[in-house]
């Protein structure tokens, strides 16, 4: 009996033995399946060949040989877990809303690689070095970030555009001819340093939390000064800031504007303007003086050196644009002859309008109306709370009472029988306009007289508004 029980428990034993056995086999192997179904490999981009990426993707690295063109369309996210290399003539693009990240290695332009970003870059380890004529370009509106050292070297050209602001965790280094045109914004957590003939320029701004050091013929916003201690500011090297306006901004082909300069500080400064066609192009001398006058025949941007104790400063760019004239309408159409009390609706045909015209309808053919452009100052008398002055047509009034008076007499003559309606072209700069009001006069009333005026609301908006007044024919009477 006791055989009997011990060979059943043995029997039951060998039994578990291989339950357990099976079953920690299965689990084991679930386990490895489990861990190699989770682990990711992510393939490197080694290409020469074009290739559009649509959707979003991890790649281990990057290297482009040859001349491929590789473009991350929008709204993908595009990463790098090690580096980007790019060689030859290789280009990679990234359209706006794309993006870029790169864990760690950095990115690495050789040869006359180009890089486009109109999208976002984010380089979050192993900073940027460029070589042998390499492009590197960033647009757009966005935040793009480098963290680690940025070293461009050999030729290299950089532009960061308006509405882009580079965040560089580390320290900079130009060396040889290369060139960045900042017209964004560049913000280093480091130091920047210049070699030989780099030229940092463009209407953007550079500060950094260390030094600032120019070496060789290298400038910054066109300064060959240093800052020792940081935090420093590209535009101020100088310790001073150089600044750049003009009389108008906008003018007829060949019409005279007043360039004028001004610094911050110092003593016995002297100013060199420049002129370029293009904000970031060659600029060249044009003539000296605190102001100068220039008569342009084309679109023109302008800018001053200013240089105080051998240390110059460069003023921003100032742009004036050249109005085009109008062209008269060839022919005028409507219904014709109408009765008395219908209307026709007067459609003009040919001519075009100038920058900043608009269109004026008169009537009748005797009796003249008359157009004043004051293209000089007017002759005025009883100015009251008034400053005046003209340029390029534009009579520039400047209140300073609540009450401002300004007599101009001998404008023009109409007869408001024929002609109902004053035309007032107007911008309000700054402040409240308020009521315009025009007093007429007669041979037998020279002067402005209460009760013969009109009057029109100007709109504060800072834009050009065409206020059109009706003149009251009671008032003031029918004289020529």
């Amino acid at each position: 009996m006791e055989s009997t029980l011990y060979s059943e428990s043995f029997k039951m034993l060998k039994r578990w033995a291989f339950f357990l056995n099976s079953f920690f086999k299965r689990f084991l192997c679930a386990i490895i399946v489990l861990f190699v179904s989770q682990h990711v490999y992510a393939v490197d981009l080694i290409t020469s060949s074009n290739l559009t990426i649509n959707s979003n993707v991890t790649y281990g690295s990057g290297n482009l040989t040859g001349s491929p063109i590789i473009t991350v369309a929008s709204g993908v996210t595009v990463i790098f877990n090690s580096n980007l290399e790019l060689n030859g003539t290789s280009q990679f693009i990234i359209q706006s809303g794309g993006k870029v990240i790169i864990k760690s290695g950095g990115l690495k332009l050789n040869s006359d690689a180009i890089f486009q970003s109109a999208g976002s870059l984010a380089i979050r380890g192993g900073g940027i070095e460029t070589n042998l004529n390499a492009k590197l370009t960033l647009s757009g509106i966005n935040k793009d970030t480098i963290i680690g050292n940025a070293n461009f070297n050999s030729n290299t050209i950089f532009q960061i555009d308006s509405g882009v602001d580079l965040y560089i965790n580390g320290n900079v280094a130009l060396n040889s001819t290369t060139s960045i045109i900042a017209n964004g914004n560049i913000n280093i957590a480091g130091n920047y340093i210049s070699y030989s003939s780099t030229i940092l320029d463009g209407s953007g701004s550079l500060n950094t939390t260390g030094t600032i050091i120019t070496y060789g013929t290298s400038t910054v916003f066109g300064s060959d000064a240093d800052c020792t201690t940081g935090p420093c500011n590209g535009r101020t090297l100088c310790g001073r800031t150089a600044t750049a306006t003009a009389s108008n901004t906008a003018v007829c082909s060949s019409t005279s504007l007043i360039l004028k300069g001004t610094i911050s500080s110092g003593s016995s400064p002297s100013y060199q303007w420049q002129s370029s066609a293009s904000v970031n192009g060659t600029y060249s001398n044009i003539g000296t003086g605190s102001t100068l006058t220039v008569s342009p025949t084309a679109a023109m941007y302008y800018r001053v050196l200013v240089t105080v104790s051998s240390c110059v400063s460069i003023s921003n760019s100032v742009f004036v644009g050249i109005n085009t004239n109008s062209v008269a309408p060839t022919s005028i159409s409507g219904t014709s002859p109408i009765c008395a009390g219908q209307s026709s609706v007067l459609t003009s045909t040919g001519g075009s309008l100038g920058a900043g015209a608009s269109a004026v309808w008169y009537e009748g053919t005797t009796c003249g109306g008359f157009t004043e452009n004051w293209l000089t100052a007017p002759t005025a008398a009883n100015v009251y709370q008034t400053t005046v002055n003209s340029a390029d047509g534009i009579l520039n009034v400047t209140a300073t009472g609540g009450d401002p008076m300004l007599h101009m007499y001998g404008l023009g003559s109409f007869n408001p029988a024929v002609y109902k309606y004053i035309n007032i072209k107007y911008k309000v700069n700054s402040g409240n306009g308020g009521v315009s009001e025009i007093f007429f006069t007669t041979a037998g009333r020279p002067n402005a007289t209460a009760g013969y005026s009109v009057t029109g609301t100007l709109i504060n908006d800072g834009t050009w508004n065409v206020l059109t007044i009706e003149s009251e024919e009671r008032r003031v009477g029918k004289e020529c």
